[in-house]
């Protein structure tokens, strides 16, 4: 999985990716918590991006 995020040039992700399942199996985690944690985190963060670049375009007053 992480060669294919390489060669999308996603290296935040490649990254991410590694330490979370390094931080999983430290923590004894299966592959399917250890994905989990990895997908809530990357929503989080596409949550806040996301309301970042709407409060940019949004006029003043107005949500």
């Amino acid at each position: 999985m992480i060669e294919p995020l390489g060669q999308l040039g996603l290296k935040g992700m490649v990254s991410a990716f590694g330490q979370a399942v390094t931080t999983g199996i430290r923590r004894n985690r299966s592959a399917m918590e250890i994905l989990t944690e990895r997908l809530k985190a990357e929503a989080a963060h596409l949550g806040t991006l996301g309301d970042a670049i709407k409060s940019k375009f949004t006029p003043h007053g107005n949500s």
